[in-house]
């Protein structure tokens, strides 16, 4: 592989970026801080909200907006803020809040600044309920609110992303084909135990596409890393797709290349090091 001709690294965060814990790892830290000051331009991709990975943005001191909600957002924490939004039609929403009340399924419903659910070991647990054995504590926090009927949740505007979360597959599978024939909706799984519902044409790959255009970068000088289905997009157009060897079948089947360690042993890091040939 050619060092010289990437120019841009998009990066998810759970399962990719971070360790098990929630933390960014020695090795991904200084690979990164040394490609960054070659010239390297790095972007997080997020199917957080962008709020959750700004800290991380900072400690790894990137400049590029965060694209945040699998790219129903783009935001600008250096100055421009909320610079994108594909929030999902009302009449969408509507309809994926009928499902979940015929069901009698918990969910989250998130938007540019909040989180509301029926779900109470959703307030309890916040971020923990999707990765269970994170400690990390951030510094940005996304205000959660407990909503105690569905009358409360037909109210809300602007909602990004709905989110069910469930350790049960079959749940999980059974919630993703029932709503993907709502034409206005992208819905995936994420993560392990989740499925995410967002607007149809927000996907990271397209908010990954719309970022590099504007700096002039092409699809063959961009790398992608991720771990998820809700990876697939831009794993497909970046130029070179990669996935961690701890993520999705499907994901890797889609990828150029896989990590040879996972996300706690710094997969992004070695891998970036043997692509440019750096010394870990």
């Amino acid at each position: 592989m050619s060092f010289n001709k990437y120019k841009l690294v998009a990066v998810d965060c759970d399962r990719t970026l971070l360790d098990r814990y929630g933390n960014i790892c020695d090795i991904n830290k200084r690979v990164i801080a040394n490609l960054k000051a070659k010239g390297v331009d790095f972007i997080i991709a997020t199917g957080r909200n962008d709020i959750l990975a700004r800290e991380y943005a900072e400690e790894l001191g990137l400049d590029a907006p965060i694209i945040g909600c699998n790219g129903g957002t783009v935001t600008d924490y250096s100055g421009a803020g909320l610079i994108y939004v594909n929030a999902i039609n009302d009449a969408a929403v509507a309809r994926v809040i009928d499902y979940f009340e015929a069901e009698g399924l918990l969910f989250k419903m998130l938007t540019t600044d909040a989180c509301y659910t029926n779900d109470r070991e959703a307030m309890r647990l916040g971020l923990s309920q999707i990765v269970k054995e994170y400690t990390r504590v951030l510094k940005y926090e996304l205000p959660y609110h407990f909503c105690e009927s569905i009358k409360e949740l037909r109210g809300i505007k602007n909602v990004l992303k709905v989110v069910f979360i469930d350790d049960d597959i079959e749940k999980r599978l059974k919630v993703q084909a029932d709503l993907q024939g709502i034409d206005e909706l992208n819905v995936h799984a994420a993560g392990f135990n989740c499925v995410d519902i967002i607007a149809k044409g927000s996907t990271k790959g397209e908010a990954l596409k719309a970022y590099a255009e504007k700096k002039g970068i092409p699809r063959e000088g961009i790398i992608a890393f991720g771990d998820g289905e809700n990876d697939i997009s831009m794993i497909e157009y970046a130029g070179l797709g990669v996935a961690m060897i701890n993520g999705d079948e499907k994901l890797k089947k889609a990828a150029d290349a896989v990590t040879e360690y996972d996300n706690t042993n710094g997969g992004v890091g070695r891998m970036l090091a043997v692509i440019f040939g750096e010394e870990i």
